[in-house]
């Protein structure tokens, strides 16, 4: 191939580690960074990008499906891989290669129980974005089927935000959030599980920081792209 008709995408690693160091600044004491790198870390390489993340402190990453997972696992990252959207037809490599879940329906969660495997989870709730997650008034009877199936390891209960980096829409989003953090707090007192929570994105980090609970989900944010013009 003539070399005139080759695209190539270099991709900076000094940069993306200013990012992260910019992003972890706005944390506060304890919180922790889930850095998403699904979609081949956007566009940008999910190895090499994880590999790096991993070496700055990163503990947690973020895919969208458990083929991300898996190779991530086998170019040697071993920090925690939530996968998001793990369905029903991928558990014996979920478990094979030490991936969490994030379980967001009862049929997903139904499936898992019939399983009765210990396996790491994450409660995905819905706070109106209204794509997926349970619904908050589900909260105490999904707790109550948490706590006869305790080989379901909980690791946090999240949820996402639509509208975080839309000015406009601060009302709307202020209100996701205390959606969020009463279903969360009920999920707490009715499981006796004190877990992680986590609802905000990179622009949520950016514009609403007094909100970022104990964990944040950074995304594109690490790639240069949000509201900011430090990143």
């Amino acid at each position: 191939m003539d070399n005139a008709y080759e695209t190539i995408l270099s991709v900076n690693l000094r940069k993306l580690e200013e990012n992260y160091n910019y992003l972890k600044s706005k944390l506060l004491d304890n919180c922790k960074i889930i850095a998403v790198v699904k979609a081949y870390a956007y566009g940008h390489g999910d190895k090499e990008i994880s590999m790096k993340l991993e070496s700055l402190g990163v503990r947690h990453f973020w895919v969208a499906d458990f083929e991300e997972g898996v190779n991530l696992r086998r170019s040697g990252i071993q920090s925690n891989i939530i996968v998001s959207n793990p369905g029903m037809k991928s558990f014996e490599e979920i478990i094979a290669n030490n991936l969490d879940v994030v379980i967001h329906n009862h049929c997903l969660l139904d499936y898992y129980v019939s399983k009765k495997r210990e396996v790491r989870v994450h409660i995905k709730l819905n706070a109106g974005m209204n794509r997926y997650g349970f619904n908050p008034n589900e909260v105490k009877n999904l707790a109550s089927k948490l706590q006869s199936n305790k080989f379901l390891k909980i690791q946090s209960i999240c949820s996402h935000l639509s509208d975080s980096d839309d000015p406009h829409k601060i009302h709307s989003t202020l209100n996701q959030i205390k959606v969020f953090e009463t279903a969360a707090c009920e999920f707490i007192n009715q499981s006796g599980l004190n877990v992680d929570k986590h609802i905000l994105n990179s622009s949520g980090l950016i514009f609403y920081p007094e909100h970022q609970f104990n964990m944040v989900r950074i995304g594109i944010g690490l790639y240069g792209s949000g509201p900011d013009k430090n990143l």
